[in-house]
């Protein structure tokens, strides 16, 4: 018998029962072959959950070998999170019902998270008490799992034979036992201390002995592995049981003879392990069939006649090329019968694994697709097999995921090449430190060559060293942070390599990756500068056109008020004394040029509001509101104005100008007020970092297409001989708000009284 059946790691077996006498073997004869090709995890535990094997699959899907989770508690090593009930309820159900299936998430040796579809089943004894438990778990974490090959190999029996009911047992030439397992202990009926370094005659009766004795020398001599039955007395029971023994000469590195092996297997037990296997065989989330040599089948599981869509009786006896079902490869091309894989398993004799095809079944609309794995059975010295079994699992809906996956990636191809963005993959280049020096470029789209003028066969494969040597920007350490730590940035910058400007998104797809899509902003940034100089130009323009209108309206103030002087000198004069059309034309002359000299001190005022610098202090607006009152005592008093006010803030302002403010406000509700006695309510509102001030009247109001226009500057709604003023009062407080960041705004209805709006920073 083969080192691979396990041999070499009995010894640790023993070590491990001398170390935990009361741990317990679980008892499950079963197809090992079978077992080692699963694409599912196989786990068997103890009936305390200690993990007794460890199938080929579950080291690939969690990441532990087998030698390193063995003799370990399965959900420490697993952590099982249950989707639906807890632990309890599903421990419960298993003792029930002797089985139970679930959606779990369990962990990898890494600790990722996988989404696992399990079902577990207990393994009892002659007495129905359950000793042990097999997990069948597969990964529903990635589809794409089950285009992942089987690695199998025979190593998995080291596992199954450290835990399996079979006695299994080392002697050395001279009949000296090296090593036993347990099971040996207990049909010798005698302790490790008696049987370790102790020879046949020592444990056996002088005839057993002698017999086995002279079995082993001819093992020895011969060089053969033989299988026979023998009865054993098992002391323990007081009656003799009946083994399938199998002896063999195991051998050293130099292929010498070191000893004998032997393993017995109490063949009393067998309608229990077929049962058990039964239960394995049934209960699998993979299809199996099982063919004779000619092709025909002879037996299949509850998951193929599932997958299948067919019953056992249904198409027993049925071949592979049997017409009733279609078969194709992934390409359309019909699949003949004879390169089916079990075919071609039973012709040459070989496992053939992974291959994708799709069934037209009658009873199934569409085709079924397959991945199958056949694997020939061969009888003890032929070299022809006598039957094969074919495990497949149903990845239809992998394949269509797989296609649209195909037709998306097509698309984005499309895309790539069509965008008008320029898009280019690379990966940073560290250094032994693991700080990035340079970075190589990987991919390029075509409007990447449009924007840089640099191709993609210049670039594809290169260091940015070599493509861009020297440039004003360090690309290595901003694209670097990128692809170390996962950010994305957005930018804008200018190559002075490239002599462009873009606008720059860099992201990080993969770990020391990053992309770069960017756009060509050169042109924007041209027209910005431009646009930049007019801006200064017009300032410039404005500050003088300010300065002149300052200048112009002082300058017109004496002249204005030497005419204004001498018409009401001659209005005092002559009046009365001149005929009633010359009176009426200096009585023009007079108010004209009383207009004109307020028009002018109206206007120097707003000219000011831009050249004075605001001194910003925290301004007491209850205050503000006293000196206003204080200074239109006379015009309150004379309309009969109310005005009242909530608690006002302290805010941050000029002190000057909110007098101003205020006053030409609460001036304008008492000019435009209505035939009610005027009204003037003022309340503030905290708004995040601004202060909303409101100022209600019950005036006249206004149309709702006027309320931008009374904010210019000169723009009046009545003739100056139903109202008084310029008209330049709303502009003056617009100018005062917006210079302390804020805005002002008119909610107002003809007849129904004006409601003024303004913000004010905290």
């Amino acid at each position: 018998m083969k080192d691979e059946l396990g041999f070499t790691n009995i010894k640790r077996n023993l070590e491990d029962s001398k170390q935990n006498p009361n741990r317990k073997q679980v008892y499950l004869p079963y197809d090992i072959e079978l077992l080692s090709i699963l694409k599912d995890a196989v786990i068997i535990t103890d009936k305390n959950f200690i993990i007794n094997y460890w199938n080929p699959a579950a080291e690939e899907i969690y990441g532990w070998n087998a030698n390193e989770v063995l003799g370990k508690d399965v959900k420490k090593v697993l952590q099982t999170k249950y989707m639906e009930n807890g632990c309890t309820e599903k421990m419960q159900e298993l003792l029930n019902e002797g089985s139970y299936e679930d959606n779990v998430v369990q962990l990898t040796k890494k600790n990722f998270p996988l989404f696992i579809s399990s079902k577990v089943v207990t393994i009892k004894d002659d007495l129905g008490n359950i000793n042990g438990y097999i997990s069948i778990n597969r990964d529903m974490t990635d589809q794409k799992s089950i285009e992942k090959k089987l690695e199998r190999s025979f190593n998995i029996l080291n596992s199954i034979i450290e835990n399996t009911t079979d006695a299994i047992y080392l002697k050395n030439l001279d009949g000296n036992y090296l090593m036993a397992n347990s099971s040996a202990s207990k049909i010798f009926g005698k302790p490790m201390s008696e049987i370790i370094g102790h020879t046949d005659w020592d444990i056996f009766p002088q005839d057993e002995a002698k017999s086995i004795v002279k079995s082993d020398k001819k093992i020895i001599n011969d060089g053969n592995t033989v299988t026979f039955e023998e009865k054993i007395f098992s002391k323990l029971e007081g009656k003799f049981r009946t083994y399938l023994s199998t002896k063999g000469p195991y051998k050293g590195y130099d292929n010498k003879i070191l000893g004998i092996f032997g393993i017995a297997r109490d063949i009393t037990h067998f309608k229990i392990a077929e049962e058990n296997y039964r239960t394995l065989f049934e209960t699998m989330i993979q299809g199996v069939v099982y063919q004779d040599l000619n092709g025909k089948i002879t037996a299949m599981n509850p998951a193929a006649e599932r997958i299948m869509g067919y019953n056992f009786e249904e198409i027993q006896g049925r071949t592979s090329n049997d017409p009733i079902w279609k078969s194709i490869h992934p390409d359309g091309t019909e699949f003949q019968g004879d390169a089916h894989p079990s075919m071609v398993a039973l012709k040459t004799g070989r496992e053939v694994e992974d291959i994708i095809m799709g069934v037209d079944y009658p009873n199934r609309e569409g085709y079924t697709w397959l991945n199958i794995h056949a694997v020939p059975h061969f009888r003890n010295g032929e070299k022809k097999p006598f039957q094969v079994y074919t495990t497949f699992e149903d990845i239809t809906q992998f394949m269509i995921y797989d296609q649209k996956l195909r037709e998306s990636k097509k698309r984005y191809q499309s895309l790539f090449n069509k965008m008008t963005e320029g898009f280019a993959l690379h990966e940073i280049i560290l250094n032994q430190e693991g700080k990035p020096v340079d970075y190589r470029f990987l991919d390029i789209n075509p409007a990447f060559e449009e924007l840089t003028g640099l191709k993609k066969g210049e670039v594809i494969g290169k260091l940015k060293s070599q493509v861009i040597p020297e440039d004003n920007i360090d690309w290595v350490k901003i694209y670097g942070n990128v692809a170390i730590k996962g950010e994305s940035i957005q930018f804008d910058s200018y190559s002075a390599t490239l002599e462009r400007h873009y606008d720059i998104l860099s992201f990080s797809p993969a770990q020391n990756q990053f992309a770069v899509l960017f756009t060509d902003i050169t042109e924007r940034k041209n027209v910005e500068k431009k646009l930049q100089d007019t801006m200064e130009n017009l300032k410039l323009t404005n500050s003088e056109l300010e300065q002149f209108t300052y200048v112009a309206a002082h300058d017109l103030q004496e002249p204005l008020r030497m005419i204004a002087c001498f018409l009401q000198l001659l209005q005092k004069r002559y009046g009365n004394k001149l005929d009633k059309d010359a009176d009426d034309f200096i009585g023009y002359a007079v108010d004209g040029a009383a207009r004109m000299y307020e028009l002018i001190n109206d206007l120097l005022t707003y000219s000011r509001l831009n050249n004075r610098v605001i001194e910003f202090s925290d301004v007491d607006m209850n205050h503000i509101l006293g000196m206003v009152k204080h200074n239109l005592e006379i015009l309150i008093r004379e309309n009969d104005a109310v005005i009242t006010s909530d608690k006002l803030p302290v805010v941050k302002a000029d002190e000057v100008q909110m007098v101003q403010l205020l006053q030409n406000l609460i001036t304008n509700s008492i000019k435009f007020k209505g035939k009610k006695t005027p009204h003037i309510h003022i309340t503030a509102e905290k708004l995040d970092s601004k202060w909303l001030f409101s100022f209600e009247d019950n005036g006249i109001g206004i149309k709702p297409e006027y309320r931008e226009r009374i904010f210019k500057i000169f723009q009046r709604l009545h003739g100056p001989e139903k109202y008084d003023g310029t008209g330049i009062g709303l502009a003056i407080s617009k100018r005062i708000v917006e210079r302390h960041g804020g805005t002002i705004s008119l909610d107002s209805k003809e007849d129904e009284g004006s409601k003024f709006n303004f913000t004010i920073r905290s």
